[in-house]
């Protein structure tokens, strides 16, 4: 998990910078997870999103076998969006012909997020309402590597009150936000 720290220039633009994370919790922007506090980042407790998960599915009218548990726990146990293959090396029981019905499945009910890098690969993680856990990513266009990264509270907060804004100009509802900053990662970059 990498975390920035926010701060202003004289004229008011907003710049982040490498930070670190307090250990302190943000109530995430989801309606349905207002409220709730963030866990810590890094490996989710299974428990806790098998929880999640099981009224997820039940809500959808589905079944949560034991190929989709052992899904979501591995997603819980990694750290980050992870690709289709990822999942398979960290767990050899899954065949790979379910793992991609399964992951279906999981992201119609919700329980699951599809993160797509600007090439359209997808990584798979847990989604905001099943970990509790409200962050952002880092993308590199060179690998398509997905990192998880938390902003400061103040520039959330600062999302928040302009999606809002923008949201009320145009008629429409927000219910929360997503951020991905686009780049290239250490390994990628070009130096200068």
């Amino acid at each position: 998990m990498v975390c920035l720290d926010v701060g202003h220039t004289h004229e008011g633009t907003v710049v982040t910078s490498p930070g670190s994370c307090s250990s302190g919790t943000r109530a995430s922007r989801t309606k349905a997870a207002r409220g709730r506090s963030e866990g810590a980042a890094g490996p989710l407790e299974a428990g806790a999103a098998h929880h999640a998960a099981t009224e997820m599915m039940d809500a959808a009218d589905l079944r949560y076998t034991a190929s989709r548990r052992a899904i979501v726990e591995t997603l819980a146990r990694l750290d980050g969006p992870r690709s289709s293959q990822e999942l398979l090396a960290a767990d050899r029981s899954m065949p790979q012909s379910s793992l991609y019905r399964n992951l279906a499945v999981l992201e119609g009910a919700g329980v699951v997020k599809r993160v797509t890098t600007h090439e359209g690969f997808a990584r798979f993680e847990l989604t905001e309402e099943v970990s509790g856990h409200h962050h952002h990513h880092l993308v590199c266009r060179g690998c398509g590597e997905v990192s998880d990264v938390e902003l400061p509270a103040e520039l959330e907060s600062a999302i928040d009150h302009s999606a809002d804004r923008i949201g009320d100009r145009h008629r429409f509802e927000v219910s929360h936000h997503q951020l991905d900053l686009v780049g290239w990662c250490e390994r990628c970059r070009v130096p200068t």
